[in-house]
């Protein structure tokens, strides 16, 4: 469960940094974030609401690293109409190695 708040905790949230003990910086780069961003050149925070769902984890670990194998679905939803102006669905790769007992995120890849 910790990795899956925190992908989507980096996906919604442009200062996470801040606590570098759940992701390594390389990694947290590699993300796509959509809070004070523009995804779309069409998109203007003001007038559309980002959903973001991140799936439960299929994850294989070695005691002291693994990987962990999920899905996040992002949609742009225009506040007046509800209707949806951009989204899609990304299949993501993540790589993590357990650190001063939590799971750190060392490496993220994902298909384009």
């Amino acid at each position: 469960m910790e990795v899956k708040k925190t992908v989507r905790s980096v996906l919604l949230t442009e200062d996470f940094i801040k606590n570098e003990k759940n992701i390594k910086k390389e990694a947290f780069d590699n993300f796509l974030r959509f809070s004070g961003r523009e995804v779309y050149p069409l998109y203007n925070k003001n007038d559309v609401e980002i959903d973001v769902v991140v799936s439960q984890p299929i994850s294989i670990h070695y005691f002291v690293g693994g990987y962990a194998w999920m899905t996040y679905r992002y949609r742009g939803i225009d506040k007046k109409t509800n209707e949806i102006l951009f989204g899609a669905n990304a299949p993501i790769r993540i790589k993590v190695d357990l650190v001063k007992g939590r799971w750190k995120i060392i490496k993220k890849w994902e298909k384009p």
